[in-house]
């Protein structure tokens, strides 16, 4: 299937990526916000995950009611998922329905944020929170990003913690929508059956009025700065993923050793499998998968604002672009991420668990790095299906599931090894990764193993490029990780460049033998 990209960006800095795909009879659109919890403040963690629910509680057009029911009219697949770099609204339509899906979408990136039910969702997100106790795998995922990245927004859960969500003051949130929901904050993401000349039509004509952030608020990416990620990888954890709604589809592309935080998430458990969406963790890692109106009228996203226009509410104002409730957010800066322990031993126990996580940390590239697809492939040999892991640790009855993992998040990444299983055989785990991961380092995998991932990744690819929903979950990771699509062709031929010689070479980069950092999450501590 012959594609091919258009890019056309707004002067409000709205950029508009379209892929027309032939032959196909549906089209997948989709906002994707460069927003997640790494950009979060103290006193606002959370806040992100909170936003992407409100936004489905109301705009100015319609109630949450005509909202959700107008998905359905619509026959759409549909979803949205926050992770730690980014935040997606998505929705997949027949093609004769992509601009009443725009609009929808549009509504959504705009919401009212209505008092009563922004009281009602902090009451669901806190259950949220609470359920997450009884999750090995968040506990997990949690205490790994917060020993990896101690002091660092990115070693904040997703879903916040319960003091801040809590006592989170709407007028704040507000605040965060403004800066965060930015014209040019925003890239809208069209694939499949579409005209991208009416998609560009439609966005100057619902979206050229939509304000720019003012430049003291947010700062620019710059491939030279490595706080902020090209596209900040969100959905590239094994143990790390994203907070949806209703669980975000798989991540086109993603493999069992890609893991960024979103609340989705690759499951560790089951071998060689990676879904984004789920919000819970390494263990996530291995499992597929993490308001009553106030004030006036608002300003329907449609029409640019008049100063006869009712502006003296909080949603007015955010509709508006404007700020005449609270005053203009002091610079939102972005620290550089730390560097990645290379030893160590930490550990937290849980005694109510009866399962022990046993983890070696070391330092990995971040995410759309050059050796990219080499990780991938060592990751899926070391951990997927039929890997080293497998046959060495998990059918010798060591552990109940091992593998590798990659965190990948803009200017930083961590390659993660891990067992999991009977708390008693702890040490015996241990032994089985450092063991195996000595061999790989030198020894090396086989050309056969390599070409066995290779084919594997290249049917996954194919099969994904055939999905418009898929290849616009492709776009916006490659969006993420490189600021620029990239077709499935291109995907294809940089899986073919690897070989058994270029994952070597990766891996002398980014070795996997040394001491590493020890974490432990368990009954034993």
């Amino acid at each position: 299937m012959h594609t091919r990209f258009v890019e056309h960006t707004l002067p409000n800095g709205l950029r508009v990526v379209c892929e027309a795909m032939p032959r196909v009879s549906s089209a997948a659109v989709a906002m994707f916000v460069r927003t997640g919890s790494r950009h979060e403040r103290p006193g606002e963690h959370g806040v992100s995950h909170f936003l992407e629910h409100m936004c489905f509680k109301g705009s100015h057009r319609r109630s949450c009611r005509e909202i959700n029911v107008r998905f359905d009219e619509l026959g759409s697949i549909y979803n949205a998922f926050t992770g730690k770099e980014h935040t997606v609204y998505y929705g997949w339509v027949p093609a004769d329905r992509v601009e009443p899906q725009l609009d929808l979408l549009a509504d959504l990136v705009r919401p009212a944020l209505p008092a009563a039910d922004f009281e009602t969702e902090r009451k669901v997100i806190l259950e949220e929170i609470a359920m997450g106790d009884d999750a090995f795998e968040r506990h997990v995922s949690n205490y790994l990003h917060h020993v990896i990245f101690e002091g660092h927004p990115l070693a904040h859960e997703i879903l916040g913690d319960r003091e801040t969500i809590a006592t989170l003051p709407r007028e704040r949130m507000a605040a965060y929508a403004r800066e965060r929901y930015a014209a040019d904050n925003i890239t809208l993401v069209a694939t499949g059956a579409i005209d991208p000349q009416s998609v560009f039509a439609w966005a100057a004509r619902q979206c050229g009025h939509w304000q720019r952030a003012d430049a003291d608020c947010i700062t620019p990416h710059s491939a030279t700065d490595p706080a902020l990620p090209a596209a900040a990888s969100a959905l590239h954890s094994r143990r790390n993923g994203p907070a949806s709604r209703n669980g975000s589809p798989p991540r086109a592309g993603a493999s069992a050793a890609r893991a960024t935080g979103a609340t989705d998430a690759c499951t560790i458990g089951t071998p060689g499998v990676c879904t984004i969406g789920a919000p819970d963790g390494l263990a996530a890692l291995a499992t597929p998968g993490v308001v009553a109106a106030v004030g006036s009228s608002g300003i329907a996203p449609g029409s640019a604002p008049t100063d006869s226009q009712p502006n003296d509410d909080v949603e007015s104002s955010f509709a508006a672009g404007r700020d005449r409730v609270l005053s203009a957010p002091a610079r939102r800066v972005f620290p550089p991420p730390p560097p990645i322990p290379r030893s160590g031993a930490r550990s937290l126990r849980l005694p109510q668990f009866t399962q022990q996580e046993v983890m070696l940390v070391y330092p990995g590239p971040a995410s759309g790095a050059p050796e990219e697809e080499d990780i991938e492939t060592f990751a899926s040999l070391f951990g997927g299906h039929n890997s080293r892991c497998y046959w060495n640790i998990v059918q010798r009855g060591v552990a109940a599931g091992a593998g590798a993992a990659w965190l990948a998040y803009g200017g930083c990444g961590a390659i993660v090894l891990w067992a999991t299983g009977d708390p008693d055989k702890s040490k015996e785990m241990l032994s089985a990764l450092r063991r195996e991961a000595r061999r790989v380092m030198r020894d090396g995998f086989t050309a056969s193993e390599v070409q066995r991932v290779r084919n594997q990744r290249r049917m996954q690819l194919a099969l994904e490029g055939e999905s418009p929903r898929t290849r616009v979950m492709q776009i916006i990771d490659d969006l993420e990780t490189r600021n620029a699509p990239r077709t499935v062709g291109h995907c294809i031929a940089a899986v073919e460049q690897v070989t058994r010689e270029s994952v070597q070479r990766s891996l002398r980069k980014w070795p996997i033998d040394g001491e590493g950092l020890l974490v432990t999450v368990g009954p034993r501590g």
